[in-house]
């Protein structure tokens, strides 16, 4: 299974999404409006939807994939500890630890980044998660 996690980030929130996929197969994805400071905010909270997802649905194995350098190296422990982020970087890598975590280039991961712009541009904070299954 391979989750795509991304996010979109204007004024003081941020739409966040996660598509799943079984092999080249759509099977689901979700999405969420929640508050966000700035971009790096809204892409930990895209990984922490992904995680809460892998967590909710029992899911041993998984890649959890997302287009942010500093994000990405923040989880997987590669980029120095920043104090800004330090709470969010150590929640979502305590979920993600049974998961692998891997950057990929923004030109593999339009369809999330799609569906975070979309959230961000529908929802409101206090709205529900958008969850849907193929």
């Amino acid at each position: 299974m391979i989750l795509f996690s991304d996010a979109s980030h204007s004024g003081q929130k941020a739409g966040v999404s996660c598509i799943i996929k079984d092999g080249d197969r759509t099977v689901g994805a979700v999405t969420k409006v929640v508050p966000a400071r700035d971009s790096t905010d809204a892409e930990l909270a895209a990984l922490r939807l992904a995680a809460d997802w892998l967590i909710a649905n029992n899911v041993e194995s998984a890649v959890v994939c997302n287009d942010n350098h500093f994000a990405v190296d923040s989880v997987t422990g590669v980029a120095p500890r920043n104090k800004r982020y330090g709470k969010a970087v150590d929640a979502v890598t305590n979920l993600l630890k049974p998961f692998v975590l891997k950057w990929i280039p923004r030109e593999e991961n339009t369809d999330a980044d799609a569906l975070a712009v979309l959230a961000r541009r529908r929802g409101t904070v206090s709205g529900p998660v958008v969850d849907f299954q193929i």
